[in-house]
């Protein structure tokens, strides 16, 4: 269930009004809502401006800032909490913890480095969170192709790229977590009951951006690629024996590639960590 939305933003204010006003809209809906907010802690530029209006609100917001940062007086004053870490890593890392969504708002270098981290993050399954591109006045579009054109060059996993949820506008992004929404698949056409790709914007987009709980039926429940131990569910051992015979130099047939890339390899590990980990292990 999402409790807490992790909120990156520029340091600087961009050129247009609207920019302004998106990140003050997204921080009152958010806390309106009852979401609390956890972002770099600053008081500068766009984050200034969302941490404001999240404290006009009432809401709870959270700042997670560097000591160098803190020192010269960066960190925002009215805050419900600012926590004080020794580095940019250390930041990064307590924001993660601290919530279960993403959402990018306009900002520059340092904003995307925060962003793509956490969808590295996903796509190693190291957490499992919806991302979302506040794309404000097509500012994130030429990235949108970008995104495009590193799948098409193979650089990219498609399954990585259907991750990237671009919105226009606030308001295209409301979620309700009291009620989730289960997207039921069955998996067609797949002799051994293959795991498939969920989880992207044309899932998430359904209902109102409702948190998506997601439920797999199997064509064929008695074979269960990635169930080694055979007891009818993918789990954290699972993976690992997964990951272990990959390294061993073990050879599968093409019922495991997850990825559907012709070869079975540790990205299919990663798949099946990210499928397991979605959907709770309940397969």
């Amino acid at each position: 269930m999402i409790k807490t939305i992790c909120i990156f933003a520029g340091s600087s204010f961009g050129k247009r009004q609207i920019y302004r006003q998106t990140a003050k809209d997204l921080a009152t809906l958010i806390t309106k809502q009852g979401y609390r907010i956890v972002f770099g802690g600053g008081s500068n530029g766009l984050m200034g401006v969302l941490a404001d209006a999240a404290v006009e609100s009432k809401g709870h917001i959270t700042g997670v800032i560097t000591e160098q940062l803190n020192e010269i007086e960066v960190g925002h004053k009215s805050l419900t909490e600012l926590v004080v870490v020794k580095s940019m890593h250390e930041r990064k890392l307590e924001m993660a913890k601290r919530s279960e969504a993403v959402i990018c708002l306009t900002g520059g270098v340092g904003t995307w480095e925060e962003f793509f981290e956490s969808l590295t993050w996903n796509q190693l399954g190291i957490q499992s969170k919806p991302i979302v591109w506040l794309n404000i006045e097509n500012y994130y579009t030429p990235l949108k192709a970008f995104v495009k054109h590193a799948v098409q060059e193979g650089f990219l996993p498609q399954s990585t790229s259907n991750e990237l949820i671009f919105v226009d506008s606030v308001d295209e992004w409301h979620i309700n977590a009291d009620e989730p929404v289960a997207f039921d698949y069955n998996v067609e056409n797949k002799s051994a009951g293959q795991l498939v790709s969920y989880y992207g914007s044309d899932a998430y987009r359904a209902s109102d951006h409702d948190p998506v709980i997601v439920s797999f039926t199997f064509n064929t429940p008695e074979v269960l690629i990635g169930d080694f131990d055979n007891d009818a569910d993918i789990d954290i051992a699972d993976i690992r024996t997964f990951i272990g015979k990959l390294r061993a130099g073990e050879s599968f047939d093409l019922s495991y590639d997850l990825n559907n890339d012709g070869q079975v390899n540790t990205l299919d590990a990663r798949t099946l960590m990210q499928n397991c980990t979605r959907s709770r292990c309940a397969m």
